[in-house]
């Protein structure tokens, strides 16, 4: 086999190996998506914030079982005006989460997509992620910004309690080792195809091979390593040299002839 056969074998198993990991990684972390909960049906907590860059967390959300009704028609969701939620104590808070100063506020929705953090009855005030597997519907936030440290709250009635930042980073980590898990899995497959391919249609590692070169000029010039033709050069014709004598040898021969006797 020869060994650029055998490299290419060998790299494309290891991102085949390597795409399957990452994608099992990917799963898992997606997974934990489905039960996403820091605190499950309590009335008062604490919890632990990590802020591992520093710069402040994006805090927790607060949900609770319920509909998005405005029976009463007062233009706020029902929900809200019988949930009560206090926090007790906070961390500090970095500057940029100043307006709310870590406390409680109402957020039915999503404000990314609202674009306001409120109990209004808007149809666009919703946040339905929890309300298919688990019933649930947002009530509100706390600590946004927070340094790292404990929060600790009170409610009047029962609440589920997501972490945000842990929430958001399971879902980026999830959907980045699928990512990279495909891209391996695709560029492994493609490798041991052309590996195969090579091994079954090339020579062997003697016969003709192909590369770059760069010229002193800097022109990059296609060269092989194939062996070149041994041209059939003829024999030379052999010289042939006239025979020529001496005058004085000639004269010599001439008196002899003529010499009388």
């Amino acid at each position: 086999m020869r060994t650029s056969v055998k490299v290419l074998l060998g790299i494309g198993g290891v991102l085949l190996i390597g795409g399957i990991a990452l994608l099992g990684v990917g799963r898992s972390r997606l997974g934990g998506l489905e039960d996403p909960f820091i605190l499950k049906e309590v009335t008062n907590g604490t919890i632990i914030l990590h802020d591992e860059d520093g710069e402040g967390e994006l805090g927790v959300s607060f949900w609770v079982e319920g509909e998005y009704l405005d029976e009463d028609d007062d233009g706020l969701w029902d929900y809200c005006n019988s949930t009560n939620i206090s926090i007790i104590s906070h961390p500090e808070i970095a500057d940029w989460g100043e307006g709310y100063d870590g406390e409680f506020y109402y957020e039915a929705g999503k404000y990314e997509e609202y674009g306001a953090s409120n109990c209004n009855s808007d149809k666009r005030n919703r946040n339905l992620d929890l309300k298919r597997d688990h019933g649930l519907i947002k009530v509100g936030r706390a600590c946004l910004a927070c340094y790292a440290g404990e929060i600790e709250f009170e409610s009047n009635t029962t609440v589920w309690v997501t972490y945000d930042d842990e929430v958001l980073g399971d879902l980026l980590s999830g959907i980045g080792g699928l990512g990279a898990g495909i891209c391996s899995l695709c560029c492994g497959l493609i490798m041991l195809i052309i590996g195969i391919i090579m091994q079954f249609s090339g020579t062997d590692d003697t016969g003709a091979g192909v590369g770059m070169v760069m010229t002193p000029d800097g022109q990059m010039v296609v060269t092989t390593n194939a062996p070149q033709p041994q041209m059939m050069t003829a024999a030379p014709a052999p010289t042939i040299q006239p025979m020529v004598q001496s005058e004085q040898s000639v004269e010599t021969n001439t008196e002899g002839w003529f010499e009388p006797k």
